[in-house]
């Protein structure tokens, strides 16, 4: 120990400096031998020279292929360290790329809400009764804004769902309505059909809001481009759930989209982020629903959201 300990302080100073590492090994696995062998052979020559051979062949082998070994396993656990502290770097910087861009997509719905009823409102040319329902829907998604905004602020703070029994065709029907001036800017003519008895479903009122936003909103942007674009929507009613099917006569998507639609940062616009429909399905899968889509290029999309109805209370 006396020996060795100082020479393999040597050679690590000449490993991490040398381009020839494996000559550094060899040598290692040498010294590491001799060493020993020639104190064995002061102390005990007769066991030295019955097993010459191995001693001086399969020793040194031995002890250098146990020390590239040693040394192999060594560097490879530092690397893997490295390159776990590199992955959870990148993980922090897409966490906060996701939350970042995922926040600019919600607070961009209401905001061009808001625009469009302000510039109708700025055109001068409604009753004063319809202006002031304008400023209400844009009073209402100001606040809608400010309660995301609140949502985000809070993130890392744990907290249960919110879910209560909600009247899916009122919802729907104020959608619409919100969406129409939207509609409208983008020359795309938006109706809905739905029964006349009340629908209720268990979920969260704001989700729900958000998410029907971002399928008319999505296929209103798919219609722009298309002559007599027309979104509908259609309420069906069944024994246990209900269906809601968002139709449009827009550009569609090919089968590769489809096959990736709802993925996070994938969108079919240019500008999107594609955060809205990962957003959107997992708030459907939140209220154990589910989703369907139906699309061809230049034919136009069908998107199928079936959600089981609520409970009666007992």
């Amino acid at each position: 120990m006396i020996f060795t300990f100082p020479l393999s302080v040597l050679l690590s100073f000449l490993y991490h400096r040398s381009k020839h590492k494996l000559w550094i090994i060899f040598i290692a696995g040498i010294s590491f031998s001799v060493l020993p062998l020639l104190v064995l052979y002061i102390t005990k020559p007769d066991y030295i020279m019955n097993y010459f051979v191995f001693n001086i062949l399969a020793m040194p082998v031995h002890n250098s292929l146990g020390i590239w070994l040693l040394v192999t396993l060594f560097n490879k656990s530092v690397s893997d360290k490295e390159l776990y502290l590199r992955y959870i770097q990148n993980e922090k910087a897409e966490a906060v790329n996701h939350v970042a861009a995922s926040l600019a997509h919600e607070v961009r719905n209401p905001l061009t809400t808001v625009l469009g009823f302000l510039q109708l409102i700025k055109s001068g040319t409604f009753p004063p009764e319809k202006t002031e329902r304008f400023l209400e829907i844009s009073m209402e998604e100001i606040r809608r804004t400010e309660q995301i905004l609140s949502e985000y602020l809070s993130i890392s703070k744990p907290h249960l769902p919110f879910q209560q029994r909600i009247e899916l065709t009122a919802q729907i029907k104020s959608v619409v309505e919100l969406m129409t001036s939207y509609a409208n800017m983008s020359n795309v003519t938006l109706s809905t059909d739905s029964p006349q008895s009340n629908l209720y479903i268990s979920g969260s009122p704001a989700e729900l809001k958000q998410l029907l936003v971002n399928f008319i909103k999505n296929a209103i942007e798919a219609c722009k481009d298309v002559d007599n674009g027309m979104v509908n929507i259609t309420v069906y009613e069944e024994t246990d759930q209900v269906a809601v099917e968002i139709k449009d006569n827009g550009i569609g998507m090919t089968p590769e989209q489809l096959s990736r639609l709802g993925s996070i940062y994938y969108s079919t616009k240019m500008s999107g982020t594609g955060l809205g429909l990962t957003f959107s399905y997992q708030a459907i899968r939140a209220m154990n629903g589910s989703v369907s889509v139906r699309s061809s290029p230049r034919s136009g999309t069908v998107f199928l959201i079936t959600l089981p109805r609520a409970k009666l209370n007992p």
